[in-house]
């Protein structure tokens, strides 16, 4: 990473990929408190340059911090987060897409931690089969 660095800058996108791809090493490492750090850098770095339009790489950075939160169970940090990157992902992929879904659930989970029977129900995706 830091070849990459000064070779490109800090605010290059190999620089901020190299960057969550170190943090969800440890997140599979269950090393939370070295992930975050880096996942909230990326994520700065990400919102002030616009890096990669702000799409998919904001929504992974975002996604990863989100993890991070709900298992240090901050879930006040982590619900804005879900709440952001399921309007983005509706925005880019539609309402039916795989990964939209995917973070639906892990909202109404959420909300489900916090107590939230009623709005857990209300943000679980509803999925036919036809």
């Amino acid at each position: 990473m830091r070849r990459v660095r000064a070779a490109e800058g800090e605010d290059h996108p190999h620089t901020v990929e190299d960057m969550i791809a170190l943090a969800k090493l440890y997140v599979r490492q269950r090393r939370m408190e070295e992930a975050e750090p880096l996942l909230l850098e990326s994520m700065k770095r990400l919102r002030e340059a616009a890096l990669g339009g702000g799409g998919s790489l904001l929504l992974v950075c975002m996604d990863s911090l989100a993890g991070v939160y709900v298992e240090q169970e901050k879930l006040e940090e982590a619900e804005p987060l879900l709440l952001e990157s399921i309007a983005k992902c509706r925005e880019l992929l539609g309402d039916h897409h795989p990964n939209t879904l995917s973070k639906m659930t892990q909202l109404a989970v959420l909300y489900y931690k916090k107590g939230k029977r009623g709005e857990a129900e209300a943000g679980k995706p509803r999925m036919w089969i036809r």
